[in-house]
């Protein structure tokens, strides 16, 4: 993995992960339990160098940005 990054990017509340790879993003859910559940792989093309959870948009709800 090539950059890690933390926060609530589905809205419920709990701190959730992303985890930038060679070709894929990797996002892996916090449970209600706090428990992590099965990472999901996400493909792009491309050359991403670090990824960032924050409110573009100003909506209030946390958006993935990638440079």
């Amino acid at each position: 993995m090539n950059a890690l990054t933390e926060g609530d990017l589905n809205g419920d509340g709990l701190m959730d992960l992303v985890m930038l790879g060679e070709n894929s993003l990797h996002f892996i859910a916090q449970q209600a339990d706090h428990t992590l559940a099965d990472p999901e792989r996400i493909p792009y093309s491309g050359k991403i160098k670090a990824v960032q959870i924050l409110d573009i948009n100003r909506d209030s709800r946390r958006d993935l940005h990638s440079s």
